[in-house]
């Protein structure tokens, strides 16, 4: 079955639908000036005062590099969430600039079977398969199953 316990392939088989998400919480908002910079290099330069959250997420955990400074977007309260300046090694700081009432300790979808946020559009984001991604998911993420 593979993917497909998961529901992915759910475009070339309408009985499958994804149902697998990747998950984390805001841990820290910074409120920052246009022109500073975010993230390993400086690699995220503002150019507006911007709101930033840090999420406990990084390529040790199977985040790929190469989603950093805008590429991919997380969710934040159902809103999409630009990651800010390159991916590190145990986070990424996103921009919630946009997203009104955030706090720390919210809940924050880095994929899921929200269209958009899905594994299908992050893997044409790094043209890949949505297995590689799912397979990537290092074993020190906690992982919930649940029952219907």
């Amino acid at each position: 079955l593979g993917l497909g316990l998961y529901g992915f392939g759910f475009r070339h088989n309408d009985a499958l639908r994804p149902v697998s998400t990747l998950k984390t919480r805001i841990v820290q908002i910074k409120r920052l000036p246009a022109g500073d910079a975010v993230g390993y290099g400086r690699a995220g330069k503002l150019t507006r005062p911007t709101t930033t959250a840090t999420i406990p997420i990084g390529y040790a955990d199977g985040l790929d590099r190469h989603l950093g400074c805008g590429r991919w977007s997380v969710l934040v309260a159902g809103q999409p969430a630009p990651i800010v300046g390159r991916v590190c090694m145990d986070s990424c700081m996103i921009d919630i600039t946009d997203i009104p009432g955030v706090k720390e300790g919210d809940e924050v979808s880095v994929f899921s079977p929200v269209p958009g946020n899905d594994l299908e559009t992050m893997a044409r984001v790094l043209d890949t398969i949505s297995y590689e991604i799912m397979t990537s998911v290092s074993g020190r993420v906690k992982r919930i199953y649940l029952k219907e």
